[in-house]
């Protein structure tokens, strides 16, 4: 016998709601860590740069927002330090060198 098609979209959400906890739990504890990210792209809405470090897996993991006085280059990896984190997400400011 299958589960119910209502019984298995509340084990989901349930389940969902467990991860985003824990997701958000980690992304905090990563606030005032440094690390580099791959910048990937430009977000129009947010005004600021995205890319992964190597905590996230691209396409499946959150993004981290970098935020950069000068422009930066899809394709370049740049030393940030986290500075907030959401849940699935993270910001981050690029550190001078």
């Amino acid at each position: 016998e299958q589960v119910s098609d209502h019984a298995k979209e509340e084990r989901w959400r349930a389940v969902m709601e467990v991860q985003a906890g824990i997701t958000g739990e980690q992304n905090r504890a990563r606030v005032g860590s440094r690390t580099r990210v791959l910048v990937e792209g430009w977000d129009e809405e947010r005004g600021q740069w995205f890319g992964h470090s190597p905590a996230e897996a691209p396409e499946v993991d959150g993004r981290v927002y970098v935020k950069s006085r000068v422009s930066l280059t899809v394709g370049q990896f740049v030393p940030v330090e986290i500075t907030a984190a959401a849940v699935y997400d993270v910001s981050a400011g690029v550190i001078d060198a």
